[in-house]
């Protein structure tokens, strides 16, 4: 019989790969719904998500409609967190890497934070 000593978990985790931004939480607290208080902290805004029933879907998907469908957001559970940007299989045919990396920036840079410098992100979110 085998005895595990150490940490274990159940939880699952997500790997991806993105050029794109972590949004910081200011960039966050623009896509929530009006009946949050966004003037809490971090840990009250997502008790108080969890009690009116917001999900991170939600804001993750008007972050996605509002940069287009070539873009993706991965929330990380374990922080309050949320990465944007283009998944490297969005590269389209007809398109130079260059290309792919300046819409990605612009959209970004247009649509969410002019200060965002975008970079290749490769992370593990905990879902």
């Amino acid at each position: 019989m085998k005895i595990r000593n150490g940490f274990v978990s159940n939880s699952s985790s997500s790997s991806f790969t993105i050029y794109g931004v972590r949004l910081m939480i200011d960039d966050i607290k623009k896509y929530l719904p009006p009946e949050i208080d966004t003037s809490l902290n971090e840990d009250e805004i997502m008790e108080e998500m969890y009690e009116k029933g917001v999900e991170w879907y939600d804001i993750s998907s008007k972050i996605e409609k509002d940069l287009g469908k070539e873009f993706s957001c991965f929330y990380d559970y374990e922080y309050f967190s949320m990465y944007v940007g283009r998944e490297l299989s969005s590269l389209k045919d007809d398109e130079t890497g260059s290309q792919f990396k300046k819409f990605a920036e612009e959209k970004i840079q247009s649509i969410i934070n002019p200060d965002y410098q975008c970079s290749i992100i490769n992370e593990t979110v905990q879902c």
